[in-house]
């Protein structure tokens, strides 16, 4: 990809950060132990001019076939700290919708928000692959499209300007921005509002959190080069909200067609991924010290941080813990790591337990406190032994 998928810019630097056999999705889990996964490549570049991080090696056709699989799982609520979350969320959206808003959800999930926001709008469109959210169907003003956001996907069910359109973690799966924003501003009128939340590529590359790199991830924003593009198509920052200690920022734009002065990005160069591998070398040689391990956090980053541990350190995890239900007595990929609940009697047997679940990470760790007293890795913003 010789050309910057954002900016159609070639002034690239290319090769910052490489990793070869990742999981092409670490959302899947399996029913069955060593159920082998598809692998693919990352190969992070950098668009030296609109600052556009990302992965020249992504294979679309791979990760669609990952979405559409039956053994996809999508993410639930279970958390104070996630419920909390989406309260913030709304909090953000709720000053901009009333009984005669028409809304789209793009890339619905399991289709919470949609859900809590259909009471509060007209007529709320929801977008998503996954099968999950078929029971969006059901809601009497929720009218749900169950496939990827292409105009030629859409076209048949939207044929109104949209007054609100929410896209949380999507853009950054995206392998073509442009043309995914250029269909969202066909259905924007002055004054429509667009809330985009994605993960802060800035706080992951100065915490070093190497296993929030994985293939599922096409690209990594930081705040700025979002602002910028935005101001291409007429919208003006309105409003920002950071989450769990700014690994995630959701930023509200307002159509309001007034020039902007560009923002300054942050051009990264291979030193500062270097401490990627500072950080994955440091995690292994103080697992090679433990028998006994195990994950806390089955999720995609679970999966992910399989990606970087050694074959030895790999073979002595026991568990994943996960609170998840529809998680728990599954497999994570490629391996015999069964997921279950976190109680006493699987606890008991463990030495150490590696934190796989960065933006819950102080709350589990002051859960596991009460039921646990061996060692925790910590890995949100360092590793470190508590």
């Amino acid at each position: 990809m010789k050309q910057c998928p954002l900016c159609k810019s070639e002034n690239i630097k290319e090769n910052l950060y490489e990793k070869q056999k990742v999981f092409t999705s670490i959302g899947k889990l399996y029913l069955n132990p060593n159920t082998k996964s598809i692998t693919s490549s990352i190969n992070l570049c950098q668009c030296q001019d609109c600052g556009y991080i990302y992965n020249k090696n992504f294979n679309i056709e791979n990760i669609q076939k990952e979405y559409s699989s039956d053994d996809y799982v999508l993410k639930k609520n279970i958390s104070a700290v996630m419920s909390s979350k989406m309260k913030a969320v709304i909090k953000t959206i709720e000053p901009y919708i009333n009984n005669k808003t028409i809304a789209l959800e793009i890339g619905c999930g399991n289709g919470d928000l949609s859900c809590i926001l259909a009471p509060k709008v007209k007529t709320l469109f929801a977008v998503d692959p996954a099968k999950e959210a078929k029971f969006l169907s059901s809601i009497d003003n929720i009218l749900f499209i169950n496939a990827f956001f292409t105009a030629e996907n859409i076209a048949p069910y939207i044929n109104c300007k949209i007054d609100v359109i929410i896209l949380r973690h999507l853009l950054e799966h995206i392998d073509k921005p442009t043309e995914l924003l250029n269909t969202i501003d066909k259905y924007t009128k002055l004054n429509s509002v667009v809330y985009i939340e994605v993960p802060n590529a800035d706080e992951i590359i100065s915490s070093a959190r190497f296993y929030d790199i994985f293939h599922d991830h096409f690209a990594y924003f930081e705040r700025n080069t979002l602002l910028n593009k935005m101001q291409e198509f007429g919208f003006e920052l309105v409003d920002e909200t950071y989450y769990h200690k700014n690994q995630h920022m959701g930023l509200l734009f307002k159509k309001t067609m007034k020039y902007i002065s560009k923002q300054t990005i942050t051009l990264y160069d291979c030193i500062d991924f270097d401490k990627f591998n500072d950080n994955i070398n440091r995690l292994n040689q103080i697992l090679s010290s433990y028998n006994k391990i195990a994950i806390y956090g089955a999720g995609a980053h679970g999966n992910s941080i399989l990606n970087y541990l050694t074959d030895e350190n790999k073979n002595k995890i026991l568990f994943a813990f996960d609170r998840d239900t529809t998680k728990q007595d599954k497999y994570l990929q490629s391996s015999n790591i069964q997921i279950v609940e976190p109680v006493k009697n699987y606890l008991s047997n463990i030495d150490v337990i590696v934190m796989a679940s960065s933006l819950y990470e102080d709350e589990i760790v002051d859960n596991l406190r009460q039921i646990y007293e061996g060692d925790i890795i910590l890995t949100a913003t360092e590793i470190r032994i508590v």
